[in-house]
């Protein structure tokens, strides 16, 4: 699932995620993924059940777990097109597979995997142009986490040249 922290409270060491339809979602810091987060940056999550908390009836209640971040409150919205990037492919995937898996999902511009200048094999990492900033949304919220020929890939935004220096 993808949402948006709410609040985290590094004291404390909880914090809520919120989803469009206005659900939210407590996590605790142990479940975080990655990057440290810090309020209102986008995030991707599992929902599992909680050991600590069960509804009037005795069901377990839901919780965040695997929160990663993948942006930050103040970064600008992305431009359409948006450019993607995927990483921890298998060695072996080829761009057909991947426009394959990616356009169920999303109208594509391109796809390009990162190839070893020398030898020419992938370099297990690659770039996904969308049409729209939405699009794009929706493929690091269906695609971010799953695993591709035996691999969990990661999806995110790309960061601009600039960006990374």
């Amino acid at each position: 699932m993808q949402g948006r922290i709410k609040f985290f409270n590094r004291t404390r060491r909880y914090g809520i995620i919120t989803i469009e339809d206005g659900q939210a979602w407590f996590f605790h810091e142990t479940g975080i993924v990655g990057a440290p987060v810090t309020a209102d940056d986008l995030c991707t999550f599992d929902l599992v059940d909680d050991p600590r908390a069960c509804d009037d009836q005795g069901h377990p209640k839901m919780m965040a777990a695997n929160v990663e971040k993948i942006g930050t409150a103040n970064e600008e919205p992305p431009p359409d097109p948006c450019r993607l990037f995927i990483a921890n492919l298998n060695y072996s995937t080829a761009e057909a597979d991947l426009d394959a898996l990616a356009s169920a999902y999303a109208p594509l511009e391109s796809v390009e995997l990162v190839r070893d200048k020398i030898t020419g094999e992938s370099r297990g990492f690659g770039f996904i142009q969308t049409q729209s900033a939405k699009g794009a949304l929706n493929l690091i919220a269906k695609l971010h986490g799953i695993e591709v020929s035996g691999r969990r890939i990661s999806v995110r935004f790309a960061q601009r040249l600039k960006d990374r220096m």
